[in-house]
């Protein structure tokens, strides 16, 4: 592929998916990054024999094409435009989402990147 003018103007893309979202860049034809449908956490208990003991756990960040946890997804975003040296002041973000998505999860996409 073509390496992208600098010059050009690009733009963040990101993809809802039923099981996952991608995010990349108008420039390039595939995703950079995938993000699964779970975020794996752990939770800690403290047994009677005095020891610890670590539980991990996996918090849905997708079900069905809509977003669960739009701060991991929002933080995802940032990160990946922090990464990718973009000015988010100069570029646009597009959101593809499920069509079962609520007029709220709309309003929080067109926000993620303010």
């Amino acid at each position: 592929m073509v390496s992208p003018d600098e010059s050009s103007q690009k733009c963040v893309i990101v993809d809802i998916g039923g099981k996952n979202c991608r995010i990349g860049t108008s420039d390039f034809e595939k995703p950079i990054v995938e993000i699964l449908s779970y975020e794996k956490k752990e939770i800690y208990s403290i047994q009677e024999t005095g020891t610890l003991n670590c539980n991990a756990y996996f918090e849905p960040i997708l079900q069905r094409g809509i977003i669960t946890n739009w701060n991991f997804v929002e933080k995802q975003i940032k990160e990946f435009v922090k990464q990718q040296k973009i000015d988010p002041s100069k570029t646009s973000i597009i959101f593809t989402q499920s069509i079962a998505a609520t007029e709220d999860d709309k309003e929080k996409a067109m926000h993620v990147s303010q």
